[in-house]
């Protein structure tokens, strides 16, 4: 049986991740000052989309932010009602646009989906409920999902999944806590993290929860440290966590930036930006995320873009869940690329099982049931050759 050198792996397992405090403001959003719309990408391409502006008017004007002169140029409109507290996802080459509020208030159920190659709109099926507004819309496996959310008074507490293979909508569970509205989710893995919000007593929340796609489990978490929060953001970069912006208990504007971490549960407090907003829109990026416009305090809508850029000293691997007992979740960054090959070490040097590419994505599934209980190293190699570690302990 194949071996390696276990000192080798043990200076590839020294190596680190961090991240610095970097945010740089772009030129203003040229759409004008507005908060609650709704941001998706398409075919590579940076999207804004609806909210309301200084003059308290809906919209449903669309945007492309061009990454070189980083301005923004309008596009093809969004040929439905102007609305605010859309949500979305994005899907192949295509984003999605899911319900929100127009004049009346109309709480709207339509789905539409923007064609980044083409620069068209297609109406999809409808979600069949009635209509959700401040919904949280999310990703797992090309499905589109839609979390929470509101209804004049009704809250909602569903996930409802939609197929855009079918063009069908299931409702795929229901939330075992408070229904809610203005939460925050990010999807890592296989599993969907989210919490914050309202419920429908006019509370804001804290708690933080997990679900499983797979086995279709809810776990509730340690709570949010940054306290209890609604109308925030938050994303997924580089297998970490991000959450930001937002109103807090006292009614003041939150200014902070946390970042998760799904192999520990922890929290980190990583920087402070310079403007507390909340209602804003954004977007993950390779190694950062934007975010744009929103409502300042005072009830000022902002035409402000930030970038935030997390600096890395070397590639990361993590393990999720570690300990494990059957099978844990491999993730690689975006810096290191895919896995070529992926391996598991004894502290003797002895390779007990080893999984060779190409795997589809940066996330890889690996069974450990057979191998008995302790101390392992994990290697993964990329393409190029390089390997990074991470200590794995099986139960």
């Amino acid at each position: 049986m194949k071996s390696f050198s276990i000192l080798s792996a043990f200076c590839f397992y020294a190596t680190s991740f961090f991240a610095q405090n970097a945010f740089t403001q772009l030129p203003n959003f040229d759409g004008g000052r507005r908060d609650d719309g709704v941001g998706f990408s398409a075919n590579g391409q940076l999207y804004f989309c609806c909210g309301r502006d200084s003059m308290h008017h809906d919209k449903n004007d669309v945007w492309k932010l061009d990454l070189v002169t980083e301005h923004w140029q309008e596009v093809t409109a969004l040929p439905a009602a102007e609305r605010q507290y859309s949500c979305s996802f994005s899907s192949g080459s295509n984003g999605y646009v899911f319900g929100g509020i127009a004049y009346g208030p109309t709480f709207l159920n339509d789905l539409w989906r923007f064609d980044g190659t083409a620069t068209t709109w297609t109406k999809c099926a409808d979600m069949p409920r009635d209509g959700l507004a401040s919904a949280i819309g999310l990703v797992y496996h090309g499905d589109g999902y839609i979390l929470f959310g509101r209804n004049g008074t009704e809250l909602s507490n569903e996930l409802w999944q939609y197929s855009p293979q079918s063009d069908s909508w299931q409702l795929a569970s229901v939330f075992p806590a408070s229904s809610r509205y203005e939460a925050v989710g990010f999807v890592i893995g296989n599993t969907l993290f989210t919490g914050l919000g309202r419920d429908k007593d006019g509370n804001l929340l804290a708690d933080f929860w997990s679900y499983n796609f797979e086995t279709k489990q809810w776990q509730q978490l340690d709570d949010f440290p940054g306290g209890k929060l609604f109308y925030s953001y938050a994303l997924a970069v580089q297998q970490k966590g991000f959450v930001f912006s937002g109103e807090k208990d006292d009614g003041t504007y939150f200014n902070h930036l946390w970042e998760f971490s799904p192999s520990t549960f922890a929290w980190q407090d990583l920087d402070e930006f310079a403007t507390p907003v909340r209602g804003v829109s954004a977007w993950p990026l390779k190694d950062g995320f934007l975010m744009a416009t929103g409502l300042k305090t005072g009830f000022e809508r902002s035409y402000e873009v930030w970038k935030f850029e997390i600096e890395t000293t070397t590639p990361k691997l993590t393990v999720f869940p570690n300990p494990t007992t059957a099978s844990f979740e491999l993730f690689t960054s975006t810096a290191f690329g895919q896995a070529k090959r992926i391996s598991v070490v004894g502290l003797t040097g002895l390779i007990v099982t080893e999984l060779a590419g190409p795997f589809d994505t940066y996330v890889v599934d690996v069974k450990v049931e057979r191998i008995p209980s302790g101390v392992y190293v994990l290697l993964a190699e990329n393409y190029e050759g390089e390997v990074v570690t991470a200590k794995l302990v099986i139960e």
